[in-house]
């Protein structure tokens, strides 16, 4: 990809970004959206065929980078603490673009991916875990359950800090040592 079309699709992003923070996804049109981009309509059309392809793109770029920055994925059975502490310090360093992305109807689209695309990250080293019951269990508690109490966290203290919060650090800590529990239990009975 050259320059001149990174900058363009940079453009697009920003616009639709912007233009998502402000209204839900239905209510955005393609008019509005090259306008704010500054690009013309047939520009847009050579990259996305739609606002909803253009969302969906970026929902899975951010998704992407939410799993790509779990440094060891295989360690998700061993040691699911770990990786429950980076799959949040990642859901946190890209919380300006998952807060937009993902709010109003699409709320519950990234947890549902990122705990698809954990379990095909896994799967790819240990097969065994698409079919064993309790790996599932706990993939679906960790990320889908540990994302909405982490969610939670973040709207009670609604303060803007660089960083974790009080509040966001414990409610980790609290998903990570259920995380680590839960594996044990998993581990005894099996």
């Amino acid at each position: 990809m050259d320059l001149r079309e990174r900058k363009t699709r940079a453009s697009i992003k920003q616009a639709f970004l912007a233009l998502r923070a402000e209204k839900s996804l239905e209510r955005i049109t393609v008019r509005e959206l090259v306008e704010r981009a500054e690009v013309g309509k047939a520009t847009f059309y050579l990259h996305y065929r739609s606002v909803y392809d253009l969302s969906d793109a970026l929902q899975r770029e951010a998704i992407a980078e939410i799993v790509g920055a779990i440094a060891e994925p295989e360690a998700y059975l061993a040691a699911p603490d770990r990786v429950t502490r980076q799959l949040f310090e990642a859901f946190r360093t890209h919380a300006d673009v998952v807060d937009v992305l993902f709010s109003g109807e699409q709320a519950g689209v990234l947890a549902q991916s990122v705990e698809h695309a954990m379990r095909l990250r896994v799967a790819e080293q240990f097969p065994q875990v698409e079919t064993d019951p309790r790996v599932s269990a706990l993939f679906t508690f960790e990320i889908q359950g540990g994302y909405y109490a982490y969610r939670a966290a973040r709207a009670r203290d609604s303060e803007a800090q660089v960083g974790a919060s009080p509040a966001e650090q414990a409610a980790v800590d609290a998903i990570a040592q259920a995380a680590l529990a839960i594996t044990g239990l998993i581990r005894a009975d099996g």
